[in-house]
């Protein structure tokens, strides 16, 4: 089985690979659907209040109505709409999302506290004393959030690539061996079809022994398969204990 390297027809592909496995799809869900996008939300609200912070001014305004959502079922939030004046005297609406408690102990007429931005008064809302904390605890839990999420996503993706890279690799550039079968058994399922794993050993030039293993294969790819038979597997011969599983050529 051993001699000059060469390519084989049934080389692994990445896109065929990444085509096997469900992980990489998931993890790149996870990393761009949940991770970046909370991270984008984390930061346009972290930007917003910079700007707050920057070109803000304060101004005294009048609560002159309040709505609820009519289209949810359960009340969990209402508008409270609110007028004030600029210095120049212009006068700006305003309205705010709150929790319906705040919303139901709101009445109109009531004087509030906004805070616009110079310039561009139609960027406004309710300022409370406690707003900037909060404000900046939730963006921290939101990034932190953001992070774990992106984490726990683009692990499986950076693992999974990596392998499928290395399997490619190897494909194409691995020394040729033979490989016993040592374990042929179901692992798990994919869209309602059985997957299976097939387990093997090699022998490397230097008469180290290893073993290896061929995941996700359907049943038909399986069937042909059992322990003892003889297979090809290609080795790196760098790392010999990595290796790719080409079955029968």
């Amino acid at each position: 089985m051993r001699g000059d390297i060469q390519p084989v027809a049934n080389t692994p592909a990445l896109p065929g690979l990444a085509r096997q496995y469900l992980w990489p799809w998931f993890g790149a869900a996870l990393l761009l659907f949940g991770g970046l996008a909370t991270l984008v939300i984390a930061g346009k609200t972290a930007l917003e209040e910079r700007r707050y912070e920057r070109d803000g001014r304060l101004a005294q305004g009048t609560v002159v109505g309040k709505e609820l959502d009519s289209t949810r079922t359960r009340k969990s939030w209402g508008d409270v709409v609110y007028r004030f004046k600029t210095p120049d005297g212009r006068e700006v609406e305003g309205r705010e999302k709150v929790g319906v408690g705040l919303w139901e102990a709101t009445r109109e007429g009531q004087t509030v506290r906004v805070q616009y931005l110079q310039g561009d008064a139609a960027s406004n809302r309710v300022l409370r004393s406690d707003d900037r904390i909060l404000t900046w605890i939730g963006i921290s839990v939101l990034g932190f959030l953001g992070a774990i999420i992106g984490g726990l996503g683009g692990f499986p993706l950076f693992k999974s690539v990596r392998g499928f890279r290395l399997e490619e690799r190897l494909g194409h550039e691995g020394v040729p061996a033979a490989a016993t079968v040592t374990g042929v058994v179901q692992s798990g399922w994919r869209l309602r079809q059985p997957l299976w794993v097939i387990r093997y050993r090699y022998t490397d030039d230097a008469g180290g022994t290893h073993e290896g293993r061929r995941e996700s294969l359907s049943p038909d790819e399986a069937a042909g398969w059992k322990v003892g038979d003889t297979g090809t597997i290609r080795y790196d011969r760098w790392r010999p204990a990595a290796s790719v599983w080409l079955g029968r050529l």
